[in-house]
């Protein structure tokens, strides 16, 4: 690929501070607002590391350095995160060697930094900046799966929780409170259809025996007791 003349490109690429065409920012923001967060590091690296006699062009750059530079694994720097900022329009190759590579910008470096403060002081942008249409359907599953992965474990803290709410409730109950509780739980199952044999009768019972302490945990907020048989 042959890379254009500073001459040819200068004056597309370079703006003075407070001068900048708006909608250059707007163009750069729609092309970077994609990009994962190790995408943003290596952009804002190449930007820091442009050719002095050609601003539009990054100094030549191996792997390596582009590695040590940012943190970044070579194999995520080379099937990722080049990849997405060539398919974004956000750099092209201008020449290639067994030293490295040089990179054309498409923005001038001021852009390129109010793009990547912009995106680096984005809480969405810290965890994520891909948009939904960006997701393929793996990410989704992966996702999906950490997502149930997490409420599954919050409904386990809070089933844990609740017991521990139950047992502190019933530790403070008098012997004919508990019972007045049982014998409300067998009623409740007992009036019920479709239950033929009593011992299908008893896991009911004890259901509803809890469903009833979580009823009277909430009622004695309001001041009210658990009778007692008489």
């Amino acid at each position: 690929m042959q890379a254009p003349s500073q001459s040819e490109t200068a004056p597309s690429l370079s703006f003075p501070h407070g001068a900048r065409r708006p909608e250059t920012l707007v163009q750069a923001l729609t092309a970077a607002h994609q990009l994962h967060p190790k995408q943003v590091l290596l952009l804002d690296f190449l930007n820091r590391h442009r050719d002095p006699l050609v601003p539009n062009r990054t100094v030549r750059m191996s792997y390596a350095r582009l590695h040590e530079g940012t943190g970044i694994t070579v194999d995520h720097i080379r099937r990722n995160a080049l990849h997405r900022l060539f398919r974004n329009g956000l750099i092209s190759v201008v020449s290639q060697s067994f030293a490295g590579t040089i990179y054309q910008l498409a923005f001038d470096r001021e852009t390129i930094e109010d793009v990547v403060r912009q995106l680096q002081g984005s809480s969405a942008a810290a965890q994520y900046t891909r948009t939904p249409e960006a997701l393929t359907l793996g990410d989704l599953t992966k996702d999906l799966q950490a997502i149930e992965t997490q409420l599954s474990l919050l409904r386990q803290i809070h089933a844990q929780r609740q017991e521990l709410k139950r047992q502190e409730f019933v530790s403070h109950l008098s012997s004919d409170q508990l019972q007045w509780l049982a014998s409300q739980a067998k009623a409740a199952v007992d009036a019920q259809e479709g239950i033929r044999f009593v011992r299908d009768r008893f896991p009911h019972y004890e259901a509803q025996r809890i469903a009833l302490i979580d009823e009277w945990i909430l009622r004695r907020q309001y001041g009210e007791q658990v009778p007692a048989v008489t």
